[in-house]
């Protein structure tokens, strides 16, 4: 007698009539009477059916989702990549498939649907030397050391972090961009312009001679020459002492000692050996007496005829 129901296992020989439902598998020999629809196959692993899906038809798992079992069910591949994956293929059957967010990437959130830009990237400055990572902090667990500086983001390794150009030093921390490193200070320049990322200010070795100056009104850094010394001591004035890198006329204290004068038109000197112009007596008639002589702010000490001054009473 045929049962209302399909039998558990197939039978070893065909039913004189078709049973209500179908099986769920074939029976291991063909019925003398067809069943009234046909045997349903169960779905492979990383397939499922859809709710479009005709009898029989499988779909791959979508991007992002894996299936372990062999089913006909609409849920079969209800599992989700981890925290930290994602997929870029289809047909799943384990979360090892998924594939895991590269270095100095991370994700926290499943990735149904998703493609490898679900995988946040680690900001500017920062870079991760681990994967699979579901937080910032344990992706992004390094910055980029002194001496340098990163402008991109999703960093992998230090060495994808710039260095700081010639000029410029850094002791911080995690910078951003070249400007952010410190520029060798007003009125010295950094020679050695082979040497980057430096962290500290030991190659600024170049400075403005004794008698110039870089201006006040420059206030630029980080030079690599002596272009920026353009201030100079002036005429009738000179620097006595021997400091370099001044960024004032400050050190221009000096002036050529009174009854001399300075020939020529040196600037930037340091000492009075152009102070070589002696004042000679003026005659005015009917009195004798010498030129005056007074300091000027520029030219040091210099003499005036006797017109210049009232005579002496």
């Amino acid at each position: 007698m045929p049962t209302d129901a399909p039998s558990v296992a197939p039978t070893f020989s065909p039913t004189s009539t078709p049973t209500s439902v179908p099986t769920s598998a074939p029976t291991s020999v063909p019925t003398s009477v067809p069943t009234h629809a046909p045997t349903i196959m169960p779905c492979p692993i990383g397939k499922h059916v859809t709710a479009l899906s005709k009898p029989g038809d499988c779909t791959q798992c979508e991007l992002g989702r894996w299936s372990n079992v062999t089913a006909n069910m609409k849920l079969s591949c209800a599992n989700e990549c981890s925290m930290g994956k994602y997929s870029l293929k289809r047909k799943l059957s384990s979360d090892d498939e998924c594939t895991s967010c590269p270095k100095g990437r991370y994700s926290n959130t499943s990735a149904t649907g998703q493609t490898a830009y679900v995988c946040e990237l680690c900001e500017r400055g920062t870079w991760g030397d681990v994967d699979a990572q579901i937080s910032k902090a344990a992706a992004c667990n390094h910055k980029c050391s002194n001496g340098r500086w990163g402008k991109g983001t999703g960093l992998s390794a230090l060495t994808q972090c710039d260095t700081c150009s010639p000029g410029r030093f850094s002791a911080a921390l995690g910078l951003t961009a070249d400007e952010e490193c410190t520029g060798c200070e007003r009125g010295r320049w950094q020679e050695e312009q082979s040497s980057v990322g430096n962290v500290n200010n030991s190659k600024c070795t170049g400075a403005c001679v004794a008698g110039r100056y870089q201006p006040a009104g420059d206030l630029s850094r980080g030079n690599l020459n002596n272009s920026r010394c353009t201030g100079a001591c002036g005429i009738g004035r000179y620097q006595a002492d021997e400091s370099i890198g001044n960024t004032n006329e400050e050190k221009c204290n000096r002036l050529c000692a009174q009854g001399t004068f300075q020939i020529g038109l040196t600037t930037g000197n340091t000492d009075d050996s152009k102070c070589t112009g002696i004042m000679k007596t003026c005659v005015s008639f009917p009195v004798v007496h010498r030129c005056a002589s007074f300091p000027h702010p520029s030219l040091g000490f210099l003499s005036l005829p006797p017109s210049s001054f009232p005579h002496p009473t």
